[in-house]
């Protein structure tokens, strides 16, 4: 009832679902680094067939995508138009094969501007229905570097995002009514114990911080003697730390290994209805046999419903996880299956 009141009060009858994804780039996905699944289920006609049929399901207004083959995004790119889709790709460097991507919903939202950033794609987005005023999204799309070496370098790539997102907002925000919706999602290749999440959540890195990730690292993030790290964008909210999907599990894997590594961060200017339903293997942190014939990625999907005075009207045929009000998302629990596991594995 909470709940209900609440998207009453701030909905307003808007509402924008977010979905993030790391695709598993076929560049990754040589059939030694996974013995356990048949190299006609682990090629890319069919884990691209899957991977688009998911998000048909899924149904989201926004998309992030992550190890987005370059050479292949062509393709994908038309299949997800059958969708309803727009899409835009992150500019690589040096040839790089791999980037990031966000797709959106193009019969509710256009994407006004991109920017490329190290390891993050940038889209400034407004809904085709809200006024003239409603201050935009901002949405980055994002993939930290990987490595238990490579803390103090996903350090430097989220502050380098941070910083250009903080100047689009103080841009945008002289010309709109409010300050606009920032939202970050992607794989960020840390989990909940690093203290890379606790700046996020909290807002601040102390001096002399020693940040640990999924791999367990420790290695200084700031200099010895430095100022602790502020930015006035933070703290961020992390969707599926403050709140509980309306069936299913909760989220406690979200990578093959066992371990949460990806996350849709907000701003407070997004007011998070729910966090996305997450299959059962997502409730396990045991390792997991994936990519499998269920799961086409080594990742799996994560996302978040939001509400704020910028978003598009809802949708009466949105799927269930997206419907405002609780009478219309409660649903029994769906029937739970068997978790393959398999050796924890990094990337």
């Amino acid at each position: 009832m909470a709940l209900a009141l609440a998207t009453l009060a701030l909905g307003a009858g808007r509402s924008l679902s977010v979905v993030s994804w790391n695709i598993l780039a076929p560049t990754f996905a040589p059939p030694s680094r996974y013995p356990w699944v048949a190299p006609a289920t682990l090629a890319w006609p069919k884990r691209e067939a899957a991977i688009v049929a998911t998000l048909g399901r899924l149904d989201a207004d926004v998309v992030c995508l992550q190890e987005v083959e370059v050479a292949l995004w062509d393709g994908l790119l038309r299949r997800l138009t059958s969708l309803g889709y727009s899409g835009v790709l992150q500019e690589t460097q040096r040839q790089h094969p791999i980037a990031n991507a966000v797709l959106f919903r193009r019969a509710a939202l256009r994407c006004t501007q991109t920017e490329s950033r190290s390891r993050a794609l940038i889209a400034v987005l407004e809904s085709l229905d809200a006024a003239d005023s409603a201050a935009p999204l901002h949405v980055a799309s994002v993939h930290l570097e990987a490595g238990a070496e490579k803390a103090s370098q996903r350090f430097c790539q989220l502050r380098s995002l941070l910083r250009r997102l903080t100047l689009l907002q103080q841009r945008d925000e002289k010309e709109r009514s409010g300050p606009p919706a920032v939202l970050i999602a992607g794989d960020f290749n840390f989990d909940r114990r690093s203290a890379l999440h606790q700046l996020l959540c909290t807002g601040s890195l102390p001096p002399h911080e020693r940040g640990s990730s999924a791999y367990g690292e420790s290695v200084p993030l700031v200099r010895a003697g430095s100022a602790p790290y502020q930015s006035p964008l933070l703290p961020l909210r992390d969707a599926y730390r403050d709140g509980s999907p309306p069936w299913g599990p909760q989220l406690r894997a979200s990578f093959r290994n066992g371990r949460v590594l990806d996350f849709v961060w907000h701003s407070a200017a997004l007011h998070c209805l729910r966090p996305m339903p997450v299959c059962a293997e997502a409730g396990s942190p045991q390792p997991k046999a994936m990519p499998s014939e269920t799961h086409p990625s080594d990742h799996l999907p994560v996302g978040a419903l939001f509400s704020w005075p910028g978003a598009p009207g809802c949708r009466a045929e949105a799927p269930s996880w997206q419907q405002l009000y609780v009478e219309n998302v409660i649903q029994s629990r769906p029937a739970s299956r068997p978790v393959s596991r398999a050796s924890p594995g990094r990337r």
